[in-house]
């Protein structure tokens, strides 16, 4: 009996409540371990200088036991942001029959659009593509530009109507020139595209076409490399719309430079050479 009367806690019951106190820290524990291995965070080191030592005792017996401390870990490392991929271009070919050719051997001019350019151009092309729109190519003027027509036959029974094209507008930074006179339906003339590299494709005559060109330039690479020889006298006249693709491309040009010509103020083909839209 203990100093006043009291009964004294009998050993086992001791016992058996140190027994329970354990069963539930262990179960605290083992919850805590596995939220932190849920959440990503690194287990800590088990070791005296991160762990607190306590027991719960017993007459007789002692339980010692580990208990991590709270500690705040640092967040679990987030997943980089990685740049967007570039755009995919789209490809169209306009296929040329070209005379005295090789059927067997066609000859294509692959051009890749350029809609930040101009995105009611590409529709159009998009949709000459997708439509097979035919057209001709009659204007050639060695190392300066091809020229040509694509006709979607607007109105025709059976064929939808080629989406409306729009110029293009002034790059970023580049403001309207104030030393022209502009047409009421063209208020933003000398106006409506990037400075013309070699190899870029836009609509001809500062049009919204369908009458478009290549600008070659120069076909010697090592006199005029593709994107060189800025065409700066025509300014920003021209809506842009695509660029030549390929060497395979350029080859076609060539050979296309290589076919009968005729004068006539402009150089022209003798004979005008058909083409029709497709995607390469």
């Amino acid at each position: 009996r203990c100093p006043g009367g009291r009964r004294s806690i009998p050993r086992f019951a001791a016992n058996v409540a140190a027994i329970c106190c354990l069963i539930v820290i262990v179960g605290v524990h083992h919850i805590k371990h596995e939220a932190r291995l849920a959440s990503g965070l690194p287990r800590p080191p088990s070791s005296p200088g991160r762990a607190d030592l306590f027991h719960i005792g017993a007459p007789g017996k002692n339980y010692f036991f580990w208990q991590e401390p709270d500690v705040l870990y640092p967040p679990p490392p987030q997943p980089v942001a990685l740049s967007p991929p570039p755009p995919t271009r789209e490809v169209v070919a306009i296929r040329l029959a070209v005379p005295g050719g090789d059927a067997s051997a066609p000859v294509e001019l692959r051009l890749r659009l350029l809609p930040e350019h101009s995105a009611s151009s590409v529709a159009f092309v998009r949709h000459a593509a997708e439509h097979g729109c035919t057209g001709n190519l009659y204007r050639s003027e060695k190392d300066f530009l091809v020229q040509g027509r694509i006709d979607c036959g607007g109105g025709t029974p059976g064929k939808p109507p080629a989406p409306k094209v729009e110029k293009g507008g002034c790059p970023d930074g580049v403001p309207p020139p104030t030393d022209r006179k502009c047409p009421s339906h063209d208020p933003k003339c000398g106006c409506h595209g990037p400075l013309m590299g070699k190899g870029m494709v836009g609509w001809a005559g500062g049009s919204a076409g369908p009458d478009f060109f290549v600008y070659s330039a120069h076909m010697d690479p090592a006199r005029c490399a593709v994107g060189g020889c800025v065409a700066t006298h025509w300014s920003h006249d021209h809506t842009v719309w695509a660029e030549v693709a390929d060497d395979e491309t350029w080859a076609a040009i060539g050979k296309l430079y290589a076919l009968p010509v005729r004068k006539g103020g402009m150089t022209f083909f003798a004979k005008e050479v058909p083409i029709s839209v497709g995607w390469a």
